[in-house]
């Protein structure tokens, strides 16, 4: 199938070089390399100015505001004819597909386009979502930007199953200046990989009564941190005057919470409007966490050490928390 991006070849993109190998910079050859807090800014302008707005009609499930984002002549490729790997992980099923560009569809239709988005959360209850870029690149003489976008949505469906919908995708859109009437807008989105991890009982319940809660989840993520071929849940749930963490780790199929004995108190006083992630910061293969505006290393399962200051170095913790400029900090 013909690759959405084909359809844009006019648009000539020349690449100059390469900041820290994950955030690339393109430009015409007349024009100074900008630092790299120059790609920052503009990667955290498409953030706000996108990413926000798309991911709040996506959670809700807002098909004429999710269009408003799509404006132009938007095109998208889908993965009509990619098929799922289905995986037994323990207590998870894993669903997984890459799309290639031969199972992909140039679809015209803006609204059947945006189906493939809401279809795979069209279950979820609680929910947190990441909207993260990173590759970025310049189109030449316009405010066109081509990068890779990390989108998922975490949380539990309406059986109580937890799920973790993770889409991967090369994504066009329109960043004008700040000042200018012109709003920003997706101009193309072509599928790259989806996962789906899904518990296989509804355990959602389960892990809040352990929590002895009932408070709504605001971040929760699944990943096996310890290397035993289980996912391990953390979690965070807030009333809006406490909050309660959890490090669900499975053993043998059963679940226990282990925050205490790795984090003891320090879990229940961090920030809860930021988010819990996993994330391998190191590149090591050990997922490590990050929980609210706290960054720990996973040491081999057995235990996680704080880095938190010497991550994020001379930044600030309020500008660099976001959870895509940590996963574009990860591979400076």
């Amino acid at each position: 199938m013909k690759n959405v991006f084909g359809t844009l070849a006019v648009l000539a993109i020349v690449a100059v070089g390469a900041i820290s190998g994950y955030l690339v910079y393109l430009q015409s050859s007349n024009s100074e390399t900008p630092p790299k807090d120059r790609l920052e800014y503009v990667a955290q302008g498409i953030e706000k100015r996108i990413g926000v707005p798309f991911l709040k009609a996506w959670a809700d499930r807002d098909l004429k505001q999710m269009a408003l984002i799509c404006r132009g002549e938007f095109a998208a490729s889908v993965p009509e004819y990619a098929t799922w790997d289905l995986v037994d992980n323990g207590t998870f099923e894993i669903k997984s597909r890459v799309c290639g560009e031969e199972q992909l569809n140039s679809q015209d239709d803006l609204e059947e386009s945006l189906h493939y988005f809401f279809n795979p959360i069209s279950d979820m209850q609680e929910m947190q979502t990441e909207f993260s870029i990173s590759n970025l690149e310049s189109v030449k003489g316009n405010d066109l930007w081509h990068c890779k976008v990390f989108l998922e949505a975490r949380g539990i469906n309406n059986d109580g199953q937890v799920k973790v919908y993770t889409n991967e995708s090369f994504v066009l859109l329109s960043l004008p200046q700040p000042d200018s009437p012109m709003p920003a807008s997706l101009r193309a989105w072509e599928f790259s990989s989806e996962v789906i991890r899904q518990s296989k009982e509804p355990i959602a319940s389960e892990l809040k009564k352990s929590l002895a809660s009932n408070a709504a989840m605001t971040s929760l993520d699944v990943a096996d941190f310890d290397n035993d071929n289980d996912q391990d849940i953390a979690i965070t749930l807030t009333d809006g005057s406490s909050v309660v963490r959890g490090l669900f780790v499975c053993e043998n199929g059963v679940y226990s919470n282990k925050c205490p004995q790795f984090f003891g108190a320090l879990a229940n006083n961090i920030n809860p409007n930021l988010r819990t992630a996993w994330v391998d910061l190191e590149r090591n293969g050990n997922i490590d966490l990050v929980f609210g505006d706290r960054v720990f290393v996973n040491e081999e399962g057995k235990k996680f050490r704080e880095i938190t200051e010497e991550f994020f170095g001379d930044s600030t913790q309020e500008e660099s928390a976001s959870l895509g400029a940590i996963r574009r900090n990860v591979f400076r």
